[in-house]
């Protein structure tokens, strides 16, 4: 009796897309009914739920990829091209990827075959599904602008002293929530004419039982974001920033996408009239204050505080560096009486712990039979992962040569006069598009690489110091 083929089945959904037609249970069937239909087992199934299709730096993807190194697999089936990326670089990796690895890469909504054709058609099914991604983006951002420049005021975080009020799409206003208005204008005069700092301020709002429009007190982050509106003199704006992608990229979060908000040019803001809560001199006045405010309480030295990051309160809470009368102490970011429960724990003396840490390392280091054995297993994994980039890489580079050649094959066929220059400069456009693209990829990973690289060879030197 033969055995059946295993197989690995893939879904996600985004924030955004859970309220389309990409439900994972919609996803999950399709999948199963696919497995079935040949007579195959699922060993496993893998979702990424509220992931952005935008990146491949999801949990569930990851874990599947390294799994496939070790596992007889025979396919990897997922309901549709876009929901293992909307992006065809990233597409043509991962497909070049599973190929390495003897895995077949099948979609439930639109099988192909592992011919030519059918490398060509996933190709095609990538581009609309990244261009779709584009299109969508940019409905948005077109409608935004038109709601901003009809002078609608635009969805998202309210500020705080307003109310939304929508008679339709294109007649939405925001009118003066009265008793916030009145909080707002108290604050601006605590701060004018009180003289009271953004902590103060923050003490008084919570001492009194005044709430924000969310949580359960405020906080200096939420105080300084009022005192910084500028819409409150009548005029706010929208289309102050724009999205590009970062240079370096944080751990991976559910629907992050690989993007920062970076300021616009001042003549590309879009004004919009809304409701006045303060005069303008007012709020000059204000961010004078502020301005002093910040320049006053600058720290003049800087103090080293060695366990920053590593230190936590019983509360749970991380432990920052705190000086006072020259002394360092680390104390809870929750110590801090302007929360509404904050924490009670007393500050922790800062010498007394280094010191206290620092002869716990060197005991620890004095018996390095317990140590080795631990640093192996931790550059064992730290081997692993690069081990995963480093396969990663060399598919990447892989896609870029292919994608190279095919721009030099469109020059040759342009030089020789078989194709129009319309169709010449589309088609060399977007390949150049996709090597820039795939180049950065590839310059990130590198980076990476060399700092695990460096971070081995930190241990491997402590590994020899010991066994001396």
């Amino acid at each position: 009796m033969t055995t059946p083929k295993e197989v690995f089945t893939y879904r996600r959904v985004s924030t955004d897309e859970q309220a389309q037609n990409f439900s994972l249970p919609t996803q999950r069937s399709a999948c199963l009914r696919y497995a079935e239909d040949n007579s195959w087992v699922v060993r496993r199934e893998f979702m990424d739920d509220g992931w952005s299709g935008e990146n491949v730096d999801r949990p569930a993807l990851e874990e599947m990829r390294y799994l496939l190194k070790d596992c007889d697999i025979h396919a990897v089936i997922i309901y549709d091209v876009d929901r293992l990326s909307r992006r065809l670089i990233d597409l043509l990796t991962l497909d070049e990827e599973f190929r390495r690895r003897g895995v077949e890469l099948i979609f439930a909504q639109y099988p192909t075959d592992p011919s030519p054709e059918g490398f060509l058609f996933l190709q095609m099914r990538g581009a609309f599904a990244e261009y779709e991604r584009h299109k969508i983006a940019e409905r948005f951002h077109r409608g935004k602008i038109g709601r901003a420049l009809a002078g609608v005021p635009g969805w998202g975080i309210l500020p705080y002293g307003y109310q939304y009020v929508s008679d339709g799409r294109w007649k939405a206003r925001w009118e003066i929530d009265p008793l916030q208005a009145s909080v707002v204008r108290d604050m601006f005069h605590w701060l004018v004419e009180d003289g009271l700092s953004v902590r103060s301020i923050t003490k008084k709002l919570n001492s009194k039982g005044i709430k924000p429009k969310r949580g359960k007190g405020w906080g200096k982050t939420s105080v300084h974001r009022v005192l910084t509106y500028q819409g409150y003199t009548g005029t706010a704006y929208w289309n102050k920033t724009m999205k590009i992608e970062p240079k370096t990229h944080k751990v991976p979060r559910p629907s992050r996408k690989r993007s920062k908000a970076v300021p616009r040019d001042r003549s590309e803001w879009i004004p919009i009239q809304v409701p006045e809560i303060l005069p303008g001199e007012l709020f000059s006045r204000a961010q004078a204050r502020l301005d002093a405010n910040r320049n006053a309480s600058a720290p003049s030295k800087s103090r080293d505080y060695l366990l920053t990051g590593h230190v936590y309160c019983i509360c749970g809470s991380r432990m920052s560096g705190s000086a006072s009368h020259d002394r360092r102490f680390y104390r809870c970011v929750r110590k801090d009486p302007v929360l509404i429960q904050p924490c009670t724990s007393g500050l922790l003396n800062a010498e007394k712990a280094e010191v206290i840490v620092w002869n716990r390392i060197m005991e620890v280091l004095q018996e390095p039979e317990k140590v080795i054995p631990e640093l192996d297993r931790h550059h064992s994994r730290r081997q692993d992962a690069r081990n995963r980039k480093s396969f990663e890489l060399d598919v990447k580079r892989t896609v870029w040569g292919d994608i190279d050649r095919k721009r030099r094959q469109w020059e040759n066929a342009y030089e020789a006069d078989a194709i129009d220059l319309v169709d010449f400069k589309e088609k060399v456009s977007s390949l150049r598009q996709q090597e820039k693209d795939i180049g950065e990829d590839i310059a990130d990973l590198e980076r990476r690489i060399n700092i695990e690289e460096t971070k081995d060879g930190d241990i491997l030197s402590l590994k020899a110091a010991l066994s001396r």
